[in-house]
């Protein structure tokens, strides 16, 4: 629509009225005339001939509801819009039975439906003005002109005339008789339905319908519009919102649980400090060796409670790394210092041993030390004797891998165990307990965080864990 379009908005509630302007405001082709009562809306009728489309609001102070349609119809053949404050759809239903071309509920009008429903209001209102002055030539030749589809058809639906679009729609949406109509047909209103296309792709279309008269008999005319496209945008929007939903479940879940967990480990390290201090007694180095291993590790949990805070804000876009040089062989020391009584406890042989030419690692301590401390704790659970870890040069990247001698996997879940609560169900060790099906999940968001890649594989002498960070 190139020129403006003038429009009478009856409505006597001033703030809705503004709203109904604001959501035209940046469309520069509406010229609004504002009327507070029926009596002055008729009255600018009168006095007007620029007026192409009334908005009437069901409830004024000299009338209400379907009256007003009628009142306004004896007036003027203008097409009608009326508003309705009701969230049900029975007065816009009744409204369109009287006459007038759409409704809309005033707490769901946007712009672009309210744009939506003018044009659409007065492209029926100028194509029904047609129908009733053209003959049938003329009539098939505007017809074909439209956009959309269009179709003339009986009460009983057996079509008489269908413009070009209309059978392409027919085409599309596989209908089996193309004589008939078979589809929905909510007269007066509005709806949609979904159809699938040849090659099983959803086709959704938008159908409406009136009562006219085609060669002296009663008849239908019947709108279909393509809107596959709309759809595919609403269902990709309440997407976003649901995926938006359950992240803020998570993260409200995280943090529930990380205060949970914080007390109890707030009170193992104090208990831990106060026997390292001494006060429940003096200690030998043995037993001062292992408080140490427990204190560090305690520490440990509560970095590891934190991080999964902090990963569940990684979707989000909350957290950033913190890289620092680390010593890889200070921190294969360091793991098995930190498994080693576990070890002795399970009778597992635990190995770590650097073969990469590199000395050291750029990458965040904490989420990595979680990394390594998962995928052994997952080892753990599996290996009949050994755990063997090793660094080897791949490139311009940095190869580690954790390898026991326990069960394969099955080749059909080497990626799947990487998901979110996945568990195999397999027999564990003796010695193992029962996981959350998280800490590989976990695994992988780290290392894509650091721009590296995780993995498993099975080998002849059991399953191995690999993953690869870069040397810068």
């Amino acid at each position: 629509m190139d020129q403006s379009i003038t429009l009478l908005l009856i409505e006597d509630d001033d703030e809705d009225a503004f709203l109904f302007q604001h959501h035209l405001k940046d469309a520069h082709l509406y010229n609004i005339i504002h009327q507070k009562s029926l009596n002055e809306g008729i009255h600018a009728l009168e006095n007007s001939t620029s007026i192409d489309l009334i908005v009437l609001d069901l409830g004024l102070p000299d009338g209400e509801g379907i009256e007003l349609i009628d009142k306004l119809k004896l007036k003027t053949k203008l097409p009608i819009i009326v508003l309705t404050g009701r969230e049900n759809t029975d007065d816009g239903i009744d409204a369109v039975q009287s006459g007038a071309q759409d409704y809309l509920i005033k707490s769901q009008i946007k712009p672009n439906l309210l744009i939506k429903s003018i044009q659409y209001t007065l492209q029926r209102a100028e194509l029904q003005r047609k129908i009733d002055k053209s003959k049938d030539l003329q009539f098939a030749e505007l017809l074909n002109s439209y956009v959309d589809g269009v179709f003339i058809t009986t009460k009983n639906h057996h079509i008489l005339y269908k413009n070009e679009a209309g059978e392409k729609h027919l085409e599309r949406g596989n209908a089996k008789d193309k004589t008939k109509f078979l589809w929905p047909i909510e007269e007066n209103e509005e709806h949609q339905i979904r159809l699938k296309t040849n090659n099983d792709s959803n086709f959704d279309l938008s159908i409406r319908s009136a009562s006219v008269q085609w060669q002296g008999s009663p008849a239908l005319i019947i709108f279909t519009k393509d809107i596959t496209e709309q759809v595919k945008l609403l269902e990709l929007e309440e997407e976003i919102k649901e995926k938006s939903k359950e992240a803020e479940i998570k993260d409200e879940f995280l943090r529930t649980v990380s205060h949970e967990i914080r007390t109890p480990i707030a009170i193992v390290s104090g208990a831990i400090s106060n026997l390292e201090e001494g006060f429940l007694g003096e200690l030998n180095e043995k037993q001062k060796q292992v408080l140490q291993i427990a204190s560090r590790n305690i520490k440990q949990v509560n970095l590891i409670t934190i991080n999964s805070l902090q990963l569940a804000k990684l979707e989000s876009g909350k957290i950033e790394l913190h890289k620092n040089n680390i010593s890889i062989s200070d921190f294969f020391t360091q793991l098995n210092e930190d498994f080693e009584i576990q070890m002795q406890k399970t009778g597992l042989k635990f190995h770590a041993d650097n073969k990469s030419s590199e000395s050291y690692l750029n990458a965040d301590e904490n989420l990595i030390t979680q990394v390594f401390h998962n995928v052994i704790t997952n080892a753990i659970r599996y290996a009949k004797s050994t755990i063997l870890i090793e660094a080897h040069d791949q490139n311009n990247e940095i190869e580690f891998s954790v390898k026991n001698d326990g069960p394969l996997i099955p080749q059909d879940k080497l990626d799947v165990i990487f998901q979110s609560f996945s568990q195999l169900k397999q027999d564990v060790s003796q010695h193992a307990y029962k996981g959350t099906g998280l800490g590989l999940n976990i695994c992988q968001k780290i290392i894509t965080l650091h721009k590296g890649k995780i993995w498993a594989e099975n080998t002849e002498e059991g399953p191995i864990f690999k993953f690869t960070l870069p040397k810068n």
